[in-house]
């Protein structure tokens, strides 16, 4: 059944936010905003990089999932409301409706669907090769992948 529901829930997760956009642009006339994406995953992707070379050194691990949800919280948050206040600044100035208000939040969530469901997606297809092509897997780490794709299917 995960064959199905995984790959339909990844596309549903791009094509609705499309749709949403297309059918608010065509009934209310007015464009999505989705530029706070833009700076906001460059600077996770550092970030991590920096930890991954352990400057700055990590919290231990019990304080690991408290530490990720302050910092990954505090950072969409920096980036989604400077982005807005730009926007609203500099770019759209004269753009005050909900209408407007409407659309560049389903920009934004629309824009972070979209990325959640290339990552279903991507993660599917690759959990989905290993399966039926155990070839592929070297034999130091076949144990730890199968191990991986029986939570993964289960």
């Amino acid at each position: 059944m995960l064959y199905l529901t995984l790959p339909v829930n990844g596309l549903l997760m791009i094509a609705m936010p499309i749709a949403l956009a297309i059918f608010l642009h065509r009934k209310m006339g007015v464009r999505a905003g989705l530029a706070s994406q833009v700076l906001h995953i460059p600077f996770l992707l550092a970030l991590t990089a920096l930890f991954t070379q352990h400057w700055p050194p990590a919290p231990p691990a019990e304080w690991m999932l408290v530490f990720n949800a302050i910092v990954l919280g505090l950072a969409a948050g920096i980036f989604e409301e400077v982005a807005r206040w730009v926007a609203y600044r500099y770019f759209l100035k004269t753009t005050r409706t909900w209408r407007e208000a409407l659309m560049f939040g389903t920009g934004h969530g629309g824009m972070e669907a979209i990325l959640l469901g290339v990552v279903v997606l991507v993660t599917f297809a690759a959990m989905y090769t290993l399966q039926t092509t155990p070839s592929l897997i070297p034999d130091a780490q076949r144990a730890a992948i199968e191990a991986q794709l029986q939570d993964y299917w289960s």
